[in-house]
């Protein structure tokens, strides 16, 4: 493992409990003799004048530790896709899948890393981009999920679906999850997709309230393979979300393309946790 001799900090801003932690590592680190930065928003949640621009910080550090819930992660992700940096992604909220180490098990955990004595996992990515009448735009890579999903006001959302250009089937539904395994644990949980461990290379395809009992979540592998999700019907309220974070309004006849990403990202895992014991804990399943 490489030595860690620089750390990014970058935490949920406007928040009482990143204060106290970033404090805390911070005294940390000095302790150890590692060199650290904070971008922006977390120096001024910690009334820091030091901060480094987030996009520089996350291409010169070693490590970059992600304090807040799965939103600051993946958020830093995209940030990260063109990087090989791992990140510790610390929950500071209540579910958290991709935080998997809690604020009480941060400094054993970190003290470990700096020892060299620590386990990455690569999560893959996917990458999505929107065709309109020959224009190629909202190109975006994503660490859970791209959705079609339509607002409030919206009717019913018509789709078709193309595997390697090949048709497979309409959906006359709420929306559509395309998810990675990383994201099977988000939307497309709830939306009743499945959960398929993390360590694999798919693609997860679920319906959102679909109007056919027929239309059911589709796992394919994602190794040379490329989705073409066309529009059918117009509405002036529906919507592309890229991990829940970055919106792209849809017209009738867009065509969005989604395939694995060539940007991988670097998940430093719990050293005493594997993934069923994570599972168990938060979806609590050991509780009767």
């Amino acid at each position: 493992m490489e030595t860690i001799k620089y750390v990014g900090i970058i935490g949920k801003p406007k928040q009482e409990l990143t204060r106290t932690v970033v404090s805390e590592l911070i005294a940390f680190l000095e302790s150890q003799g590692i060199r650290y930065d904070l971008d922006e928003d977390t120096a001024r949640t910690c009334n820091m004048e030091k901060w480094v621009n987030k996009s520089q910080l996350v291409n010169e550090v070693d490590l970059l530790v992600a304090l807040g819930g799965d939103g600051t992660i993946l958020g830093v992700a995209r940030l990260m896709a063109a990087t090989s940096i791992p990140i510790l992604a610390v929950n500071l909220g209540r579910l958290g899948f991709l935080t998997e180490v809690t604020v009480d098990q941060l400094f054993p955990v970190l003290a470990e890393i700096l020892k060299g004595n620590y386990r990455v996992d690569n999560r893959m990515m996917l990458n999505a981009h929107v065709h309109r009448r020959g224009e190629r735009f909202g190109t975006h890579n994503v660490l859970n999920d791209v959705v079609i999903n339509k607002g409030a006001l919206a009717r019913i959302i018509e789709l078709e679906l193309f595997v390697n250009d090949q048709f497979v089937t309409r959906y006359r539904s709420d929306g559509l999850i395309v998810s990675t395994p990383t994201g099977s644990t988000a939307y497309n949980l709830a939306a009743n997709g499945p959960i398929i461990h993390p360590s694999l290379t798919n693609m997860i395809i679920t319906p959102i309230c679909p109007h056919m009992l027929t239309n059911r979540s589709i796992v394919i592998p994602a190794d040379g393979v490329h989705l073409s999700i066309r529009v059918k019907s117009h509405s002036s309220d529906v919507m592309l979300t890229l991990d829940g974070q970055v919106g792209v309004g849809l017209q009738t006849d867009d065509i969005i393309h989604i395939a694995k990403s060539d940007a991988v990202i670097r998940m430093i895992t719990h050293p005493k946790k594997n993934y069923y014991a994570i599972l168990k804990e938060k979806m609590k399943w050991a509780e009767l």
